[in-house]
């Protein structure tokens, strides 16, 4: 069995914000894999079906962002998998837009929910799948965590080209792993640093 979860916020001030891009990419799975996401489990709502021959969860936890790990927790509490074959999507200020990059293990690099994650299952040896939003933010006079929560009137088109390469490297993972993944999707480049740990 594979799972996924979109990182993300709930409630509908969050839903067309940059913070809310994993909930967005489950939604997008969600949507053209026709596997509804909306069982209550594991303090989230849940999908199940099967992607490219596999057993797959679909996960979008409810807890806010910075107690995503309670979810993820609650999940591995309940079912047995393997670590390498759950794959946590979230946002990253220190990527372009328009880029994703994926690492088989990690810190949590300042962002809450994977450092809540991090937290709950005392380990960082979990894939994970980043997606920029930092483009041009040195020229935004806006503080970080409205920058990134800020609510977009179409932030799918904004960042389709993100959005767009990580549905297809969820679907290579499904296939392969996340070392497959991080060959064809990488890409190379000095990157400056934020710092999330303010912003749910």
């Amino acid at each position: 069995m594979k799972i996924i979860i979109g990182l993300g916020n709930p409630g509908k001030r969050y839903v067309h914000s940059r913070h809310n891009l994993g909930f967005l990419v489950i939604d997008r799975i969600s949507k053209n894999k026709d596997i509804p996401v909306n069982k209550k489990k594991y303090y989230s709502l849940v999908g199940e079906g099967r992607i490219e021959g596999s057993d797959v969860l679909l996960i979008k936890p409810q807890t806010y962002m910075n107690h995503s790990g309670k979810a993820v927790r609650s999940l591995s509490c309940e079912e047995f998998f393997d670590l390498k074959d759950l794959l946590i999507i979230c946002d990253d200020i220190n990527l372009p837009e328009g880029s994703i990059r994926l690492k088989p293990s990690g810190s949590a690099g300042g962002h809450k929910g994977l450092k809540s994650i991090i937290d709950y299952l005392q380990t960082e040896d979990f894939p994970r799948l980043r997606i920029g939003i930092g483009k041009k933010m040195e020229q935004r006079n806006q503080d970080l965590s409205s920058y990134v929560l800020k609510s977009l009137d179409d932030i799918e088109e904004i960042l389709k080209e993100s959005i767009d390469l990580a549905e297809s490297a969820c679907y290579l993972w499904i296939r392969q792993n996340i070392e497959a993944c991080m060959n064809r999707f990488n890409k190379k480049g000095k990157l400056r640093k934020y710092n999330l740990q303010d912003i749910n």
